[in-house]
């Protein structure tokens, strides 16, 4: 009996076009978009190095100061020693971004506000305010200033450490909240297993109520064809994200497993929408369209930072919202080094099935039929 519902309900599902769209051709159409228009949002940001122009007449500690700083074993600033009419004129076409003059005073010459001429000032600010602090100390305690000096301003260390995981591109929320999308989307399949198993629904489901066959017999090969279905529609749209340069970090393994049991949870949405009313199928596609989307949106999918803001000002929000657990999910396999944040939304997506799965056999055992 489960091999025969199973092969021609599997028979069926295949050939729903709108279904199969919606579950994978969708997401993997805006996985596309946001590829084109961030795929490059990465490298618009990768930091260069800020050319500058020295002009001066006698060596000075700052000029050692600037060429000791390195992010990593990149050079921050690349230093070109002009005369100030060469550096003035440099610094009109644009070809350095400030020049320093060495006077009474260091003097830093810029003609526009910017990145890289705020990232210069800034140092030389810190630069200026440490020597001052030194420089009062030396006349106060000199033994102190000079341990001081020794320990705690040590230019040429390093303070700059990388990420293992990667840098923190927010960007990738979208990516990963798309695959919420996708999963959420399952709900279509869950949604046409009850329209298909309830005799005030559909044809189908006058067929199945007057079969002499328990309702459950019916479900449960209709289910798995859902799941078989949507599992492999999530595991097409993670291969071809990768397949697009969309960063997963090393766990592979538990970014698919996420994807698909975050598919399982949007087949069981789609059930509670379809057991839950009295709606026609369309009315109930727009539903289901609409939860998954809501909940693509909270996690981040057009709007980065209302993830973040949901979570700081409705934490209870963003732990019952089954695309913001999944997109955290996959976040937290990229972004930290242990799997407790990870497990702790697979936990929250586990206890949100069990209840749900409730509430759909609650429903399922209450409903009878006078006449059909």
């Amino acid at each position: 009996m489960f091999w025969h519902v199973f092969k021609h309900r599997f028979k069926r599902m295949i050939r729903e076009k709108t279904i199969i769209f919606w579950a994978l051709i969708f997401p993997c159409i805006l996985a596309t978009l946001f590829n084109l228009a961030f795929g490059n949002f990465s490298e618009m940001y990768t930091f260069q190095t800020v050319r500058i122009g020295i002009v001066e007449k006698e060596e000075s500690p700052v000029i050692e100061f600037l060429e000791q700083l390195k992010i990593e074993d990149e050079q921050i600033f690349e230093i070109t020693y002009l005369s100030q009419t060469d550096a003035e004129k440099k610094l009109d076409d644009g070809m350095i971004s400030s020049f320093i003059i060495f006077d009474e005073d260091i003097e830093l010459v810029v003609n526009r506000s910017g990145y890289n001429q705020t990232i210069i000032k800034h140092i030389l600010d810190n630069y200026l305010q440490a020597s001052s602090v030194i420089d009062n100390l030396f006349e106060t305690d000199p033994a102190k200033a000079q341990v001081l000096m020794t320990e705690n301003l040590d230019f040429s260390k390093n303070y700059v450490q990388g990420d293992e995981q990667g840098d923190n591109n927010m960007i990738l929320v979208s990516f990963y909240s798309l695959i919420a999308l996708g999963a959420i989307y399952g709900g279509y399949f869950g949604m046409k297993s009850i329209n298909e198993s309830e005799g005030n629904l559909s044809g189908y489901g006058i067929k199945n109520v007057l079969a002499p066959f328990h309702k459950i017999k019916i479900l449960i090969p209709s289910f798995a064809v859902d799941v078989v279905i949507q599992s492999t529609a999530m595991i097409l749209l993670v291969s071809y994200m990768r397949l697009l340069g969309i960063d997963f970090g090393d766990q592979l393994f538990y970014v698919y497993l996420i994807a698909i049991f975050g598919g399982i949870i949007g087949i069981i949405i789609g059930a509670v929408v379809g057991i839950t009313n009295q709606l026609d199928e369309r009315k109930k596609d727009s539903i289901i369209s609409a939860v998954g989307f809501f909940m693509a949106f909270l996690s981040g999918m057009v709007i980065v930072n209302i993830k973040h803001w949901v979570q700081n000002t409705a934490p209870w929000l963003a732990q019952i919202n089954p695309g913001n657990l999944i997109t955290d999910g996959i976040y937290a396999l990229y972004y930290y080094d242990t799997m407790d944040r990870y497990w702790e939304n697979m936990m929250m997506l586990v206890i949100i099935s069990l209840i749900l799965l409730v509430i759909i056999s609650i429903f399922i055992r209450r409903r009878q039929y006078d006449s059909i």
